[in-house]
């Protein structure tokens, strides 16, 4: 009895740590879909105003040991009606930011779920010691914990926080030009 408790409960383990891989690569699938869908909305023709909307904003600026440095953020957002305050307000969903630090150049992206939390950051950019292209992919969980990520050329991952911090940085300033703060 003992040994077929024992293998049962070893078994049952088992099935535990197999179900967790597919549970996070149903959620990494989840949001490579919902990053698909923002990439081909804003992809779309400007004309269709319920497809895309998109504020740009750009930076020049003249850096002390930088130089010439120039930021663009475009933040993509759909206009829905809001409940709470009986207005239509703007449900931000992909933010994009290119800059560059002297030469190298550095591209983000930050995807928002309905609720405006993060569960996609994407960040490319030049290694400032070697000068090779990095690629990061951080996808997260609806409490914006990380549960995968894929790194190239990169020497460690960010913590989530960092990523959250900044994207919510950029979230609230774009609600602060659209007028729209609690």
């Amino acid at each position: 009895m003992k040994k077929f408790l024992t293998i049962f409960c070893l078994f049952a383990c088992a099935l535990a740590v197999q179900a967790q891989p597919a549970s996070v690569k149903a959620q990494v699938a989840q949001i490579r879909k919902q990053y698909a869908e923002a990439k081909e909305r804003i992809s779309q023709p400007y004309e269709d105003e319920h497809l895309r909307n998109c504020m740009t904003v750009t930076s020049k600026s003249m850096e002390p040991a930088i130089g010439g440095q120039t930021v663009t953020y475009k933040f993509y957002f759909v206009k829905e009606y809001n409940e709470k305050y009986g207005f239509y307000g703007s449900n931000l969903y992909l933010i994009t930011r290119g800059y560059n630090v002297a030469p190298r150049k550095y591209y983000e992206e930050y995807l928002f779920d309905k609720e405006g939390n993060l569960i996609f950051a994407y960040l490319n950019g030049d290694d400032p010691d070697t000068g090779a292209k990095t690629d990061q992919r951080y996808y997260l969980n609806a409490d914006e914990k990380i549960v995968w990520k894929e790194l190239k050329n990169t020497k460690e991952a960010l913590p989530a926080t960092d990523l959250v911090h900044e994207a919510q940085k950029y979230r609230n300033a774009f609600l602060i030009l659209k007028g729209e703060t609690e």
